[in-house]
């Protein structure tokens, strides 16, 4: 499995290789996957792509306002 792994494209897997988030998610879990799906190089599909844009965009607002505040404070 772990070899299957390692040696897997994740540029290989549509619709992710196109997406936005491609470069923070590289495809998602594939362990996450494999339960979805029953292979570990499936698409985990679009409700799991979902949640993890969410939580990836909100990770991305959330450090952003950070460095605003902490730029702020130090001005």
């Amino acid at each position: 499995v772990l070899r299957k792994i390692r040696g897997f494209d994740h540029r290989l897997i549509e619709p992710c290789s196109s997406c936005s988030f491609f470069r923070l998610c590289r495809g998602g879990c594939r362990a996450m996957a494999l339960r979805l799906t029953g292979d570990i190089h499936g698409y985990p599909g679009d409700t799991y792509c979902a949640n993890k844009k969410r939580v990836l965009f909100n990770r991305i607002v959330n450090h952003t306002k950070n460095q605003i505040q902490e730029r702020s404070s130090n001005d």
